[in-house]
C-alpha cells in the first residue's frame, strides 16, 4: 500500500518518527478505529507496520 493509500485512510499524514537504513516511520495517533499505529515505509510503500486497537 502507498502512503498517500494511507494518509487517504487514516485522514491525516501521520507525524514523522525518523529514518533508517532507507526506511522512513511515521506514526499515527489521531484515529477512531486504532489508539496508535506506526507504519514503516519504503520505496513509498509499507514494509511494516504495528498497531493498538485498545481506547481509553
Amino acid at each position: 500500500m502507498s502512503r498517500d493509500r494511507v494518509r487517504h485512510i487514516v485522514g491525516y499524514p501521520g507525524l514523522d518518527a525518523g529514518s533508517y537504513a532507507g526506511e522512513t516511520t511515521r506514526n499515527y495517533d489521531m484515529m477512531a478505529f486504532w489508539r496508535w499505529a506506526s507504519i514503516t515505509y519504503r520505496d513509498g510503500r509499507v514494509v511494516r507496520k504495528a498497531w493498538d486497537v485498545d481506547h481509553d
